[in-house]
């Protein structure tokens, strides 16, 4: 019965944990700071409004440079995975990474289609 009662404390424990990182993940993120080549920039004006929204569903969706991205998203052991859908989204990249997330920041990394790598942080949206 003590088994029972460990493994079944165990199970509860590992699903609240990774109910609480995905609750994090699943909200509305405004960009506030994009870097390339190791520089650190505001957002442009063509960037003003850009953000990325992570749904329940395990979609994805937002503005990159002002161009519509969507995807899906996917987490497995407290990593995520981001898959763009090449076909709805307008922004055009290579890969898209998801680097950190917690309460107040996201980071996501991607690289365009002429090769260039950009780091893009985000905070939620109130």
């Amino acid at each position: 019965m003590r088994q029972l009662s460990l493994i079944l404390i165990f199970f509860l424990t590992s699903f609240l944990s990774s109910a609480q990182e995905t609750s994090v993940l699943v909200k509305k993120w405004k960009l506030s700071g994009v870097e390339e080549f190791g520089e650190k920039y505001n957002p442009t004006d063509a960037q003003i409004n850009d953000f990325i929204q992570f749904h329940s569903d395990k979609k994805y969706s937002g503005l990159i440079n002002g161009l519509v991205i969507e995807g899906t998203w996917i987490e497995k052991t407290g990593k995520y995975s981001l898959v763009p859908n090449k076909e709805k989204s307008v922004f055009k990249m290579n890969w898209i990474k998801l680097v950190s997330v917690d309460a107040q920041s996201l980071t996501i990394n991607y690289q365009s289609t002429d090769l260039i790598q950009t780091k893009l942080s985000y905070t939620p949206e109130e």
